[in-house]
């Protein structure tokens, strides 16, 4: 016979963390994006899918509640890099990244932002860290 309470753990749970994915072309935040993030609390994990050829690995490695795509420019990936990428590189990256980039929740063009700006601008989109 059930009581409608809740069956009860010996072992302490944590509250669901929001988990965040963050992704974008090399030199356009996102490690110190996602480092920004679990600072206040969020389970984010850059996901450096852009040399790989698999359009979804970022479902693949990890299940995010939320995807962040960061946008920047060949020039501004240049300036922050200290280095032009070869070839054709950025063109690649971009376009492999084109499925993650349509599916994201939250687009950031970062050329005219600071990291700070780019962090404050995620977080005031995002949910409470334990809202997951």
């Amino acid at each position: 016979m059930s009581d409608g309470s809740t069956s009860c753990s010996p072992y302490p749970t944590e509250p669901h963390r929001l988990r965040v994915a963050v992704l974008g072309v090399c030199g356009s935040g996102k490690t110190t994006l996602a480092q920004g993030l679990r600072e206040r609390g969020y389970d984010a994990r850059q996901i450096s899918q852009e040399h790989s050829g698999l359009r979804r690995l970022w479902r693949r490695t990890f299940v995010p509640d939320l995807l962040v795509y960061l946008s920047a420019s060949a020039a501004s990936v240049t300036q922050r890099l200290g280095f032009r990428p070869y070839g054709d590189t950025y063109n690649r990256q971009v376009a492999r990244l084109g499925l993650a980039r349509a599916e994201a929740d939250i687009l950031v063009e970062t050329d005219p932002l600071s990291a700070e700006q780019v962090l404050e601008l995620v977080l005031s989109a995002l949910p409470d860290p334990t809202d997951g």
